[in-house]
């Protein structure tokens, strides 16, 4: 199936508030990986043994995390941003280079 006709479909699968396609091409997305790697340390979060993890709109540079389902445990604060670094450091116009097409098979 074409990509229009798989948006089309999916558009018209409810009649009532029908859903909304957006269709998006290469440069709508971004590799921010580099971003992230330059701010952000979230090694010590240890997110395969967490149980639960709790992120707070008040507070997003600090992730609290527990590794028990107990009521008892403490939660761990993990603050995500690395050492010298902080939301004053990211600018609004922070350059996001886009993400480069990565094909695992080699067009013939």
């Amino acid at each position: 199936m074409v990509p229009e006709k798989i948006a089309e479909m999916i558009a018209e699968a409810r009649h009532v508030q029908p859903f909304n396609v957006v269709m998006m091409i290469e440069e709508d997305f971004y590799d921010i990986f580099a971003q992230c790697d330059t701010f952000l340390n979230t090694s010590p979060i240890k997110i395969s043994t967490a149980s639960w993890i709790k992120i707070s709109r008040a507070n997003l540079t600090i992730i609290q995390v527990t590794t028990t389902f107990s009521d008892m445990e403490p939660w761990k604060e993990h603050n995500i941003f690395k050492r010298g670094k902080s939301v004053n450091n990211i600018s609004r116009n922070y350059s996001v280079p886009p993400l480069g097409k990565r094909s695992a098979i080699s067009d013939p």
